[in-house]
């Protein structure tokens, strides 16, 4: 779909422009939610997971504190930036 064609007329999102905010202000997941993921198997050390649209790292640099081998991908570049700095923070390393 070209740009022109949204139905909604709306503008994109601007993912860049609010990365700093966004990785300040969310919060971020439970400890309870990685509980039960760890429960069914997901998140475990060791385990190679893709996060598609990681934006800031909310579920990538939890899943690699956890021992996890994640690989992280977002379209913003702001995103990936800020993820990296996440990572560096609590776990520190960001591997590019």
């Amino acid at each position: 779909m070209m740009e022109s064609e949204r139905e909604d007329q709306a503008s994109p999102f601007q993912w860049d422009r609010c990365s700093a905010d966004y990785l300040r202000f969310r919060p971020g997941y439970p400890q309870s939610f990685f509980g039960l993921l760890r429960r069914l198997g997901i998140g475990i050390s060791g385990q190679r997971i893709l996060d598609l649209g990681s934006g800031t790292g909310a579920l990538a640099v939890p899943f690699a504190r956890r021992g996890a081998r994640v690989t992280a991908v977002d379209s913003s570049e702001s995103q990936v930036s800020a993820a990296r700095e996440h990572a560096r923070l609590q776990i520190g390393r960001a591997h590019v």
